[in-house]
């Protein structure tokens, strides 16, 4: 069985017109980039000037059913060309992210490494299973350090008759597991081929119109314009046609969800738009599509939105769903602030004058909220966000042993 060899750099500038600008290419190989970090050089920054730049790399594959490069293909071509973000560089990295002896690292660690490094706005990656008759693709999308400081963090500073201090939500988990796809293992040769086909660029609009051209791994090549689900490329030697989507059918569809899922929240970091609601999805990648719609509404100042915030939230923390423990702990810390802010507006109606510092709420009130939250802090002891928010509540409350000893366990936490 052939594999396809569409591993390198895919890199484009998109517009939400027709034309659209490329940036430079050139083939990435991850285990060479993370020698250069072992060796404390930095790292060549590539696609600088893309606004909003992906790294997705070669699926995992112990199991040899020869998908790691086709299913990474599918993924960086589907975000790069469908995504509705005005500029995009790609970056498919080849190479594996396998734990050895002479590196221990874990996968989502060496993600987060290149990450990093490469100051990325997201990863995407995976791990391919043969399970029988089948294979189940796991699809993960991670999220680095400085994207979600700068993307995904909501704040409530408090008001100065409560201390000033900020109550903190950010988006849990950063490592989200988008989709967990079991197919047949009939489907390996047409997942295959829609890989190799975003290779093939056609001189006109059609399926079956002569191949003009050829992507080359080492070139640059941009988009040069969008006809409907037809996207014009350019390689500098030859320019051609090739669907955006429409290479990837049947059983081999679903996989795209979690690319999309990816595609959202790029255009969240690019304009704050809400992520939308895609089938073949993990409960962990709608929790946090809910989570970002529950913060932007949240940080609004309407009673509508206030409600809407509400709603998201208790259906996530109903007795009748069944939810992790480190997105039920993320929930639960948005409720914190959720009730905070709704004390908060109850207070300014009553207020003998309009003066946001001069606010406050019940002490009691706010002790319990922390005793609440204390409680989902034991579901996720490494959601920082919570040991945080527990000592700016518990010191406004006036419980300075609790506020010290939630201090004392943020400190010592690694976890973000």
């Amino acid at each position: 069985m052939t594999r396809p060899t569409f591993v390198g750099l895919i890199v484009a500038a998109l517009t939400m017109l027709t034309s659209a600008a490329g940036f430079a290419g050139q083939v990435a190989n991850f285990e060479r980039e993370l020698d250069l970090l072992a060796q404390g050089r930095p790292l060549p920054r590539r696609i600088s000037g893309a606004k909003n730049r992906v790294a997705v790399f070669t699926y995992e594959d112990p199991s040899g059913t020869g998908l790691g490069d086709a299913v990474a293909t599918l993924m960086a071509g589907e975000i790069l060309l469908r995504s509705q973000v005005n500029s995009i560089g790609v970056i498919l990295y080849e190479g594996s992210l396998r734990p050895s002896a002479d590196d221990p690292l874990s996968y989502f660690d060496k993600v987060d490494k290149i990450a990093n490094a490469q100051e990325v706005t997201l990863a995407v990656w995976g791990l391919i299973r043969r399970m029988g008759d089948t294979v189940r693709i796991d699809s993960f999308v991670q999220l680095p350090r400085a994207t979600t400081e700068r993307y995904f963090r909501w704040s409530i500073r408090l008001p100065a008759r409560m201390g000033g201090s900020e109550l903190v939500a950010h988006v849990k988990p950063d490592r989200v597991l988008a989709q967990r796809l079991t197919l047949p293992a009939d489907a390996i040769p047409r997942v295959e081929q829609a890989a190799a086909s975003l290779r093939r660029l056609r001189r006109t609009k059609e399926d079956d119109a002569p191949i003009s051209a050829q992507l080359r791994l080492d070139k640059t090549f941009w988009l040069e314009k969008r006809e409907s689900d037809w996207v014009l490329i350019n390689t500098g030697q030859g320019r051609g046609w090739v669907r955006a989507a429409g290479h990837c059918t049947a059983d081999c569809r679903p996989l795209l969800s979690a690319a999309k899922f990816a595609g959202q929240l790029l255009a969240f970091a690019d304009r704050r738009a809400n992520p939308k609601k895609y089938d073949h999805l993990s409960d962990e990648a709608y929790a946090v599509r809910d989570q970002i719609r529950t913060l932007e509404a949240l940080g609004r100042p309407t009673a509508d939105d206030i409600k809407q915030a509400n709603d998201y939230t208790r259906q996530w923390l109903s007795p009748s769903r069944v939810t992790a423990s480190a997105t039920g702990a993320a929930f639960e810390n948005i409720r914190a602030l959720l009730r905070v802010a709704i004390d908060l507006k109850r207070a300014a109606r009553h207020a003998d004058v309009n003066d946001y510092e001069h606010l406050r709420i019940n002490k009691e009130k706010a002790r319990n909220i922390g005793f609440d939250l204390a409680e989902a802090s034991q579901r996720d002891p490494r959601n920082t966000d919570i040991l945080r928010n527990l000592e700016v509540l518990f010191t406004y409350a006036g419980d300075l042993e609790r506020a010290q000893l939630a201090h004392d366990l943020a400190a010592r936490s690694g976890a973000r």
